[in-house]
């Protein structure tokens, strides 16, 4: 485990080798977890992170028609929305500064030793959401240039074979089946059964 390993998180590191790219996916929910966990207004980091993309805060941010008049009930709501809207910006890219802190002290020596040696690691440093993409590319092209064919039919048949375990939560399974098709989509790519399922009785 790495010294900068965060202690809550376990064995949750990134790797490289055989099992990268499984590891990657549990430790990236296991990292996402922990940020909802412990992070104040974690909601568009978290989400960031998950979709491995910039929060669009455009997308709510208040708006208001007309002359913006404080003295009135209508702007000065919208004045206050738009405070916890500028708040929840400033809170996002402080988490992003403690969420790379996290997502880099979970990589072992050789992931950090890939990632540096990566052209465009200057531009990409500091960023944890290009850099948890940067960790996804070492994942899982490790495994599908080392063990394409074996890769792809291990990922196609766990997904397949999934099942609930006995006293098990449903969350849980979720989580698990959630994990078993992106490592199946990342290597397979998407499942279209839509014509297959029309055509079955059943």
């Amino acid at each position: 485990m790495p010294d900068s390993a965060d202690k809550e998180l376990g064995d949750n590191v990134f790797i490289v080798g055989a099992e990268a790219a499984n590891k990657f996916h549990k430790t990236k929910l296991a990292i996402i977890s922990h940020i909802q966990k412990n992070f104040v207004h974690s909601d568009e980091i978290k989400k960031a992170l998950k979709n491995e993309e910039e929060f669009d805060f455009e997308k709510i941010k208040p708006t208001f028609s007309g002359a913006i008049d404080t003295t009135t009930s209508d702007g000065l709501t919208y004045k206050l929305n738009l405070e916890k809207h500028l708040n929840k910006i400033s809170h996002y890219e402080s988490n992003k500064s403690k969420a790379y802190a996290i997502i880099h002290g979970q990589c072992t020596q050789s992931v950090k030793n890939r990632l540096e040696a990566d052209p465009n690691w200057a531009n990409i440093e500091d960023d944890p959401i290009e850099t948890l993409k940067a960790i996804r590319d070492i994942s899982h092209n490790y495994q599908q240039t080392k063990y394409y064919v074996g890769t792809v039919s291990k990922s196609v048949r766990d997904f397949f074979m999934i099942q609930q375990q006995n006293k098990k939560k449903i969350t849980e399974y979720a989580k698990r089946y959630k994990t078993t098709k992106e490592i199946m989509e990342s290597r397979f790519g998407k499942l279209d059964m839509t014509n297959s399922m029309s055509n079955t009785d059943e």
